[in-house]
């Protein structure tokens, strides 16, 4: 590892992912009508129309009208080419010139009743995240970065002149300093996600407040690591980069769409905020990307920014889990098991748990290791397959002492308690040299001291 040579920290707020191939999701959709698998693209489109993506309306608009997909529906194709130019879009005009002369009275309530329940309005009250409560986001810009860590540049990508950007999602404890650090967005990926990770634990941070007391705080912080002498149109400035960004957004791309978001919500000298951001993850969300939704419904549950909705939360977050977003199933797991679940609560909670780690995903299987070797429910937790799991991951993650702490809960579940004492000892050193308040850590060396495993949640703090 060598020095690194440039790492610029932009604090953020959520993020991105890939889509299951069969997620509806714009590009899956226009895919399958380019390859003419009509039926499948128009159920995609379908989907993401109702969502309120006004390109997926005006493709269902041409569909149904053309007979692609579906059988001819002319009152349906009216009816959606109407939602698809309230929306903006001015490629549907011929359509309803074509067909207004020829919708009848019955056909009209038909159109009324699609417009009612998916015309803009419909679903922005139903779906879309509530801004208009101008001190919701001041409530919620708690967080924010204030040192950031001088880190080390990977010496395989320095070698070969690899530059890129990542973005993890960070909780903000008490004491200012970074816990449970998960990269959800990585360009390229496979290059600096330990990088990013050891930066932003050794970084410093302002703790949020309510009433005046400290209390956690999810945030986003951006790493860009960048070889000024290498530096190509690959890798443009700044400036160019988010140029960039905004002209693919501005034309409708939802990955520049949610990564414009992204890079405004990070970057003070745009004068923007994540408030600002919100409705372009909201096009990516429509647009069927898991992370979008992920960002969309973790903000509009929590009331971070939009106004607090439990039910468009849920329905963003349920979105993003089904179109296999290990973060959105990790989320929901935890909510699932928070307070005295049910049985079949746990039971789903444990079913999401294992799609995040059977995705590959790294976070995925780092959150199944910790509840199969701390895990509340008895019948589940198994610590042999804990250390299994946990040693998949490890070289990604042995820079964040939750890490060695699983490992010490797992070995003492086992009753091998002096390697349980040797982890467990290793966490504390490294939590008190990352500046944690190590309190929780050293809870839990005297219970492996005192020949007591350990019972509960290892990242609660």
């Amino acid at each position: 590892m060598r020095k690194i040579v440039a790492i610029q920290v932009l604090a953020l707020v959520l993020v991105m992912g890939t889509p299951r191939a069969e997620a509806a999701n714009w590009y899956a959709a226009a895919q399958a009508y380019e390859a003419k698998e009509l039926t499948q693209a128009f159920e995609m489109f379908r989907e993401l129309a109702e969502l309120g993506l006004p390109r997926a309306q005006e493709a269902l608009a041409t569909m149904y009208v053309n007979a692609e997909g579906v059988p001819r529906g002319n009152v349906q194709g009216y009816a959606w080419a109407k939602i698809a130019k309230e929306n903006g879009s001015s490629e549907v005009q011929t359509i309803i010139d074509q067909l207004e002369p020829h919708m009848s009275a019955n056909a009209r309530k038909i159109a009324d009743d699609l417009h009612a329940r998916f015309g803009a309005e419909a679903v922005r009250k139903r779906l879309l995240p509530d801004m208009s409560d101008p001190l919701a986001y001041k409530a919620h810009l708690r967080c924010a970065i204030t040192k950031g860590a001088s880190g080390t540049y990977p010496s395989s990508a320095m070698n070969r002149g690899i530059q890129g950007n990542i973005f993890t999602q960070v909780t903000v404890g008490m004491d200012g300093r970074a816990r449970n650090p998960r990269v959800l967005y990585a360009v390229p990926p496979g290059e600096f996600e330990e990088a990013a990770i050891r930066t932003v634990l050794m970084s410093e941070f302002r703790a949020a407040k309510e009433n005046g007391v400290k209390v956690p705080c999810r945030m986003m912080v951006a790493l860009r690591f960048v070889i000024p002498q290498y530096e190509s149109e690959d890798y443009p400035k700044l400036d160019k980069y988010v140029a960039k960004i905004l002209a693919a957004a501005e034309k409708g791309d939802p990955s520049s769409q949610l990564l414009y978001g992204l890079v405004i919500a990070g970057l003070p000298q745009l004068g923007k905020t994540s408030a600002d951001a919100m409705p372009w993850y909201a096009k990516a969300a429509q647009a069927g990307l898991p992370l979008a939704q992920f960002l969309v419904g973790s903000a509009v549950l929590e009331g971070a920014g939009p106004v607090r909705d439990e039910e468009k939360g849920m329905f963003w977050l349920n979105k993003a889990a089904e179109a296999g977003s290990p973060d959105a199933q990790i989320t929901l797991a935890r909510r699932l098991l928070s307070g005295s679940p049910t049985p079949e609560k746990s039971a789903e909670a444990w079913g999401l748990i294992e799609k995040a780690a059977a995705s590959g995903n790294r976070d995925g299987k780092f959150y199944l290791a910790a509840v199969l070797a701390a895990g509340n429910d008895v019948t589940r937790r198994d610590a042999k397959r804990a250390l299994t799991i946990l040693g998949e991951v490890m070289r990604d993650v042995d820079s964040d002492p939750t890490a060695f702490e699983i490992r010490a809960a797992a070995q003492a579940m086992l009753g091998n308690f002096s390697e349980a004492l040797k982890d467990q000892r290793k966490a504390v050193r490294m939590a008190e040299g990352l500046k944690w308040q190590a309190t929780p850590q050293k809870e839990r060396l005297t219970n492996y001291a005192t020949g007591k495993p350990w019972i509960g949640d290892l990242f609660a703090f």
